[in-house]
């Protein structure tokens, strides 16, 4: 149901009815669905089926406040909190649920989230089944990818989105430093304040060799660290 605005109320009617228990996958992006809307859904004792939620494309800036107290029940493999405002309260209370235990998938692109967001995610006894993970367009920067790369708990990682969030050189080094990279398959690290000396890096790492996608588009990378990236690692990475 994308794009009917179907508000709060809408959301709250969903969570509370009794016959959307079959439920499997549940589209609500671009609805003006705000955090009761969201939390609602968060906590249906109905919604038991449901797998995926893209909930993106709402504004759910004050999530954490409306989840506090509830009981959350819907077990979700993916989660779509795309272009939400989400901030790093919510996601402080998000990666703390249970219920999220078996999410393989998450995406908060645009949610405003900082290096302390990174952190928590990096941190969070609940997220280790995570498979795909995107922050892009966030403002995680150098210490927020420095977290992501120490992180010991992604240990099915294989997709890692951190495109356009003010990551330079210091952050390309540490996760060129990191068995993380050994896992990975896709890397994206576009738009960001990288250079030759961490192209330099990425290059020299131990662990990159499983690479699919590696994506440096609009980085300040100059003509020798062009060549090397592409001496290493082919047509797998475009700048």
């Amino acid at each position: 149901m994308p794009e009917e605005q179907i508000l709060d109320a809408g959301a709250i009617a969903i969570a509370s009815s009794t016959h959307l228990s079959k439920i499997v996958n549940l589209t609500l992006w671009k609805n003006g669905i705000g955090p009761s809307g969201a939390a609602a859904i968060f906590a249906s004792p109905h919604l038991t089926n449901l797998a995926s939620l893209d909930i993106s494309q709402n504004i759910l800036r004050g999530l954490a406040e409306a989840l506090s107290g509830s009981r959350h029940t819907v077990r979700l493999r993916r989660l779509d909190l795309g272009r939400t405002r989400l901030g790093t309260a919510a996601v402080a209370c998000l990666s703390g649920l249970p219920s999220l235990a078996d999410l393989s998938v998450l995406r908060i692109d645009e949610g405003e989230l900082d290096s302390a967001a990174a952190t928590v995610l990096a941190t969070s006894p609940i997220l280790k089944k995570l498979v795909r993970l995107s922050l892009n367009f966030n403002r995680i920067g150098n210490e927020g990818a420095s977290a992501l790369a120490s992180c010991a708990n992604f240990a099915r990682l294989d997709s890692l989105n951190l495109g356009n969030n003010e990551i330079g050189d210091a952050g390309a080094v540490a996760l060129a430093s990191s068995s993380l990279l050994g896992r990975l398959t896709d890397l994206v690290l576009a738009g960001n304040d990288i250079s030759d000396r961490g192209a330099f890096a990425l290059v020299a790492s131990p662990f990159s060799t499983q690479f699919k996608v590696l994506s440096l588009r609009g980085n300040p990378i100059g003509p020798a660290g062009r060549k090397a990236l592409i001496d290493r690692f082919g047509t797998t990475v475009t700048m």
